[in-house]
């Protein structure tokens, strides 16, 4: 964990930038700091000690584990059970956040803690696209995606001590157009 006095807070999330998969890209240089109580008078009776706060990282995903260890700061992985189906009513935009948040809220942290959650999805021409179920599925989804502008849309939840932020980061994609063959072998690689 990182060490921090109690009246020394927690930074502004203003510093937080996302990477592709929704992750923080600058908070590297706030979340490995590390800072002790001032020393207690002499005729204190009680003994103060650091908090030791830690950050988590509320995903199962192999692909946000390697990026959030780029930063070299220890972390936690809980994953959260929840329901994350969206509602079709309402904005994809919207719904990614608001899964990203209940991931967040849904995982074991103490008070003091950060966590990190996210979630992403694929919006091709007004449909959203979760995660295939199947190999055929992942088929059919490469192949609607082929040749084809479409967003990826990550939803990003960060608590801190101090409050919570949620955001959406959405980027515009264009595939180029995939042959068969192409689209089974990489449907067979299970990346």
């Amino acid at each position: 964990g990182v060490a921090i006095p109690r009246s020394f807070g927690t930074p502004p999330l203003t510093n937080v930038a996302v990477l592709y998969g929704g992750f923080p890209r600058q908070c590297a240089h706030w979340l490995g700091m590390t800072v002790d109580f001032p020393q207690p008078a002499a005729t204190s009776l009680i003994e103060r000690k650091p908090y030791t706060m830690q950050l988590i990282l509320a995903s199962a995903s192999p692909r946000r584990k390697e990026l959030l260890s780029l930063f070299h700061i220890p972390f936690t992985i809980r994953v959260a059970d929840i329901d994350e189906t969206m509602d079709p009513g309402k904005a994809p935009y919207d719904e990614v956040a608001r899964v990203s948040r209940l991931k967040a809220e849904a995982v074991p942290h103490e008070a003091g803690d950060i966590v990190i959650a996210a979630d992403t999805i694929v919006v091709c021409g007004g449909k959203v696209l979760g995660k295939p179920r199947s190999e055929a599925e992942a088929e059919e989804m490469l192949t609607m995606l082929s040749g084809r502008d479409h967003q990826v849309m990550t939803g990003c939840t960060v608590l801190t001590p101090s409050g919570s932020r949620t955001f959406t980061e959405v980027t515009d994609l264009h595939f180029r157009p995939l042959s068969r063959q192409e689209i089974r072998r990489y449907v067979a690689s299970g990346e």
